[in-house]
């Protein structure tokens, strides 16, 4: 809570570790001095630069395609930048693809293309997804959360490389063409570096409390960055506060990601949004910058900006911070008391990878854990399926059994409308359903008897 300052400032780093280092001075008559100096060093996790994070991927890659031209000589083995040949889509239409699997999640920086020589085939514009199983993609968006159509080539010779503004984090790398030179031609490289996940795993009762009064955080620059899932809408992910009324906190609620700061005095804790849809169980991609009282945040490479009110300019936190939940309800502007269920990776609050130090202050110097926290993942993935149209279903052969069981997760913004029907071998059927927005199941026996089950309020 310090006024603006005209002096110029520069990113503090609050967030080191320690070792201690003990030396026996020289005898004196006053007996021998033990010296205990508290040495802090980093343990921050280093983002790579472009130049150190930018090695083609594609050498021990697999590479496969939704079709493909006369044969393997122009099959999807042939799309490496540089080959004499190239892959080539057994069809130009834009259901085309190109998968590129890296074997393993990497930092990806930049994908480079070049179309088929001498030949005057080449894809013009493409777009792509990512994923890391090969069944989880999601396309890439631009800063206004478009998806991003990415510029290619005007000839069947020269190379384009499109970078990304942010390293891509992804195993499975799909390549749609959607404009073309005649054939849909393309040899690509990808390019980046090994990634590194330091992962923090909650089960809805743990937590981790940092010791701010052991480590207090006075900054005009503040990062924090990490990636997540979850499959739950509402959960507290980080609080910071100060004695002097600095608040810090990062929220899920009603599957958005609120951000809230409040850099003390008579200011108000003001909130940015931003993100939708986060509870979907897939990876999602969180930065917050704070240059004094302006606030960029982004979610998923969409970036939302916010300038705060107030005449400080300085974050002090010099109380607690709380990652995946909070203890008791004494905490002030929190609007959701649950805590996080699911996987945080690469947490960073300025320099530091929070997962990476936790692991070093094994005697809990500034760290205490309540409850199991992981550093491994224990929350798989699901597989979720669209119903584009009201007409859209899928159907699955049965078999005959005694009983009926089923469950299922959905997310829809009608009110009416079947979820799930089936038809009993002996005659009859049973339904799911959704009426004026309540879930109704209905039972119809082989006598012609409907039973509507509805449930109590």
């Amino acid at each position: 809570m310090t006024a603006n300052s005209t002096m110029p400032l520069k990113r503090q780093r609050p967030f080191l570790n320690y070792v201690t280092i003990t030396k026996n001075a020289p005898s004196t008559h006053l007996g021998t001095l033990l010296l205990t100096v508290i040495v802090f060093l980093s343990l921050a996790t280093v983002v790579s630069g472009d130049d150190e994070c930018h090695e083609p991927l594609l050498s021990q890659a697999r590479l496969t395609a939704s079709s493909e031209y006369g044969g393997r000589s122009r099959g999807a083995e042939a799309a490496h930048l540089d080959s004499p040949s190239a892959w080539t889509a057994g069809q130009s239409d834009f259901s085309q693809y190109l998968i590129i699997d890296l074997g393993k999640k990497f930092n990806i920086t930049s994908i480079s293309s070049q179309g088929r020589a001498y030949a005057s085939e080449y894809v013009m514009e493409y777009r792509i997804d990512y994923g890391y199983d090969g069944q989880d993609f999601a396309p890439y968006r631009d800063r206004n959360g478009n998806i991003k159509i990415f510029e290619a080539n005007v000839d069947d010779k020269s190379t384009v490389e499109n970078k990304f503004d942010a390293p891509l984090i992804a195993q499975y790398i799909r390549i749609n063409p959607t404009r073309w030179h005649n054939r849909i031609s393309m040899r690509v490289q990808v390019s980046g570096c090994p990634y590194t996940a330091e992962v923090l795993a909650f089960d809805g009762q743990s937590m981790i409390l940092l010791n701010l009064r052991k480590r207090p955080v006075d900054t005009y620059e503040d990062h924090v960055q990490f990636r997540f899932r979850t499959p739950y809408a509402d959960a507290s992910l980080l609080y910071a506060n100060g004695d002097e009324g600095d608040i810090m906190a990062l929220q899920l609620v009603n599957n958005k990601l609120i951000y809230s700061i409040n850099l003390g005095g008579k200011g108000k804790t003001q909130n940015i949004s931003a993100g939708s849809l986060l509870d979907d169980n897939t990876w999602h991609d969180v930065s917050i910058d704070r240059y004094g009282r302006n606030v960029v945040m982004s979610v998923d490479r969409v970036v939302v900006k916010q300038q705060l009110d107030g005449e400080f300019s300085r974050l002090n936190i010099n109380l607690d911070l709380w990652i995946g939940g909070l203890p008791t309800l004494l905490y002030n502007e929190v609007d959701v008391r649950t805590n996080f269920t699911g996987c945080i990776e690469n947490l960073m609050f300025n320099s530091t990878n929070v997962g990476a130090e936790l692991k070093e202050d094994p005697n809990g110097y500034l760290y205490t854990t309540f409850g199991y926290i992981y550093h491994y993942c224990l929350h798989q993935p699901t597989q979720s399926i669209t119903f584009m149209t009201n007409e859209s279903y899928f159907r699955v052969e049965g078999y005959q059994l005694q009983m009926i069981n089923c469950s299922l997760d959905f997310r829809t913004f009608i009110d009416s409308g079947v979820l799930l029907y089936s038809k009993f071998s002996l005659g009859g059927s049973m339904t799911l359903s959704l009426r004026d927005g309540k879930f109704v199941t209905t039972i119809q026996g082989d006598q012609g008897l409907l039973v509507d089950i509805e449930p109590s309020e």
